[in-house]
């Protein structure tokens, strides 16, 4: 008796925890493509960034973006809510030819909790268009053997993405000035270089998942 009590015991118990797996594998299939989540980027920019006085100049950079989304009213078909990228990480490097030179000049873009309000259509169960505009807190770091300068400001960033079920795919553009500091480091010449302001336009491409 003691076995047939246990038997059905655990088959009870199998029963109700096949059920609760099935029910939890629905609610997580049946989450409404308006939804709030997690943000995984992977971001494919091309910085120029022009100075007074001096040619603009460009170059490639991956960068990588977590963050959460929110909404605050939503139904259906339309969403109004915040964006939030706690972090960004880009990094880039080209070679070029200074003072008689040929220098590989690396790239760092650093961004730190960019704020953005959000718009989002659902065009179906499973398709979605979401509309930004980032405010993006940034520095931007730039160097090689003779030449290093540092950059912070606020730039800002409209850009819009589709996604496909949890799969996303967007474009956005960073536009704005930043203070920028610069350190001349060749011992052979005596040159000071005042601080300045530079103007940066990155767009970016990226492919990434909303959880």
């Amino acid at each position: 008796m003691k076995k047939t009590i246990l038997t059905l015991a655990t088959c009870l118990s199998l029963t109700f925890a096949m059920a609760e797996g099935e029910k939890t594998i629905e609610m997580t299939k049946s989450k409404p493509i308006i939804s709030s989540g997690f943000l995984l980027n992977l971001g494919f920019a091309f910085p120029s960034v022009s100075v007074p006085g001096a040619p603009s100049s460009s170059s490639f950079q991956t960068n990588l973006e977590i963050g959460n989304q929110w909404y605050f009213a939503k139904t259906d078909k339309y969403g109004i809510g915040l964006k939030v990228s706690w972090f960004q990480f880009g990094y880039g490097s080209k070679s070029e030819d200074l003072l008689g030179k040929t220098l590989r000049t690396y790239n760092i873009d650093l961004r730190f909790i960019k704020v953005a309000p959000m718009f989002s259509y659902a065009i179906n169960d499973d398709m979605a268009l979401d509309a930004y505009v980032d405010l993006s807190p940034t520095v931007i770091i730039q160097g090689n053997e003779l030449i290093g300068s540092i950059g912070a400001g606020l730039l800002f960033v409209p850009g819009a993405r589709f996604r496909y079920k949890k799969f996303a795919f967007g474009f956005d553009t960073s536009i704005g000035s930043m203070n920028t500091a610069s350190t001349f480091v060749d011992d052979d010449t005596d040159f000071e270089i005042p601080d300045y302001k530079a103007s940066y336009f990155i767009p970016r491409i990226y492919v990434g998942f909303k959880f």
